[in-house]
């Protein structure tokens, strides 16, 4: 199977995807659009692209809720798709501001403006110690693994980090994007060097990788190079992060073209 279809495999596994019916748009816009539902005024907001190419919240005033669609992962790590971080930053700073009392997430429980600031916390971070990274010549992997993911401990899918640091670097240099399947197996890769360098019991096995794959080889997850001694880098790398595969609650739409869109009933 290999590392990436093991990778898959765990990730995916517990989903089904056979009865899913893809849906186009009826109408699409740009920016804004009020509805009324029944007698509810409902606000549909662009605030991508972010996390993907056509990211939109859903405010419902009279309730006080937002629905955030994939601009909030709470109590897991997100992942960037798109990108710019600057447009997620400020998609979550326009929710922060919205008279709500509850936060509809599109992965993780229900929850209130205090998951916002987190995950607005989470991006800030990444981004200056990402960025740090970048000046200094690292590769997006190597950052990847040696920044520090010890304030973010308790999230699920902390794999995920390679996939925002390659976005960020994508930003960074206006290099061209990665393909899914590219980033997916990064997560793997990443997935398997942390647990490697978080396993004692493991780390016999690396006399047969290649320098770069060995704990605290060049590029392992032990490596202090370039801006890796600043502030708090690599502190965690002795955390196991992985996450116990369980079932998981939400199962993943698809978006299969680009623009905003509502389906009226």
């Amino acid at each position: 199977m290999g590392l990436l279809g093991e990778f898959l495999s765990r990730i995916f596994g517990p989903f089904e995807f056979d009865d899913i019916e893809l849906t186009l748009p009826t109408e699409t816009f740009d920016g804004e659009l009020t509805l009324r539902v029944g007698a509810k005024q409902v606000r549909l907001v662009e605030v991508g692209p972010a996390h993907t190419r056509g990211d939109t919240i859903v405010v419902v005033p009279a309730d006080r809720v937002v629905y955030t669609a994939d601009i909030l992962f709470a109590g897991g790590h997100p992942i960037m798709w798109e990108g710019p971080v600057e447009n997620w930053l400020r998609a979550l700073g326009l929710v922060l501001t919205l008279e709500v009392d509850t936060v509809v997430p599109g992965h993780g429980p229900v929850t209130d403006k205090r998951a916002v600031a987190a995950l607005r916390d989470y991006f800030t971070y990444l981004d200056r110690e990402a960025r740090a990274r970048f000046d200094a010549g690292m590769s997006a992997m190597d950052a990847a693994l040696d920044i520090s993911l010890a304030d973010f401990a308790s999230w699920g899918e902390a794999e995920r980090v390679v996939a925002n640091v390659r976005t960020l670097y994508r930003w960074y240099s206006g290099g061209e994007r990665a393909t899914a399947p590219e980033l997916l197996g990064e997560m793997a890769e990443w997935d398997r060097r942390r647990t490697l360098s978080a396993s004692p019991a493991a780390l016999g096995d690396a006399e047969e990788l290649p320098d770069e794959a060995r704990p605290g080889g060049a590029g392992g997850p032990g490596r202090r190079g370039g801006a890796a001694g600043r502030g708090r880098a690599g502190a965690g790398l002795a955390i196991d992060l992985r996450v116990a595969e369980r079932p998981r609650r939400e199962r993943r739409g698809s978006r299969r073209r680009r623009g905003h869109s509502c389906r009226r009933r």
